[in-house]
């Protein structure tokens, strides 16, 4: 199978938004988005895990530019005086204004989605990003699908934007319910890192976890998060 061709953040925004009126379909998409992110970097060893009984995220000695989203979190990670975990800069980064437009704007030249401008009232800008062509999306979809209808192990990369997705309530947006179901043990199976490829890296196993875990718990004492 073809591995995906958009970053893990980049692949949970496509999911997260709706492909007409371009605005999200899901609650809690923003953790989910910052959690991708940062998994992402860890996967690419620009983050690090300390070694503490509670890890802390830390950037590498040495990093090239990652991309603008990317680059945006590695930024913030890198000027923080304080050191910490996962589940508190997921929190931290879910609320930066910045989130989804730098990442929205990665796909707008990727060819994925448009930009939109609206008024609100007269006075306030709503931005929408309608899709612009399903390509990516439809690739993106059609590996998810066959990695949760498969059986056996799943790539690690598939297996961190399932889990996300299943943590945010992206997946019943996109899939059949009928299909999510059928499929249900599989689905948790994966959400809970039993299935990661075999020869994963031990930062790519901890990423995935870490996301997962901090997602959901964002989710649970941030029910207003939009």
């Amino acid at each position: 199978m073809m591995s995906i061709s958009l970053t893990l953040p980049q692949s949970l925004l496509l999911l997260s938004l709706k492909d007409e009126s371009g605005r999200p379909q899901a609650s809690f998409y923003k953790p989910a988005i910052a959690g991708a992110g940062i998994s992402e970097l860890l996967l690419r060893g620009s983050l690090q895990l300390t070694d503490d009984k509670k890890p802390k995220l830390v950037a590498a000695s040495k990093s090239t530019s990652q991309g603008p989203f990317l680059d945006l979190i590695l930024t913030q990670i890198s000027a923080d005086k304080k050191q910490r975990d996962m589940q508190s800069w997921t929190t931290k980064l879910a609320s930066h204004k910045s989130l989804v437009p730098v990442l929205a704007e990665e796909l707008r030249k990727l060819g994925a989605v448009t930009k939109q401008t609206s008024k609100l009232f007269g006075l306030f800008t709503l931005t929408s990003w309608p899709e612009a062509s399903p390509k990516l999306e439809s690739n993106l979809k059609v590996q998810l699908k066959e990695a949760i209808a498969g059986t056996g192990e799943v790539e690690d990369r598939l297996s961190v934007i399932i889990a996300l997705a299943k943590s945010a309530d992206v997946l019943r947006h996109n899939f059949d319910r009928g299909f999510l179901k059928s499929n249900a043990q599989r689905i948790k199976a994966i959400a809970d890192g039993e299935l990661l490829a075999t020869g994963a890296t031990e930062a790519a196993i901890k990423a995935a976890k870490a996301a997962i875990t901090a997602t959901i718990v964002v989710a649970a004492v941030a029910p207003t998060v939009t």
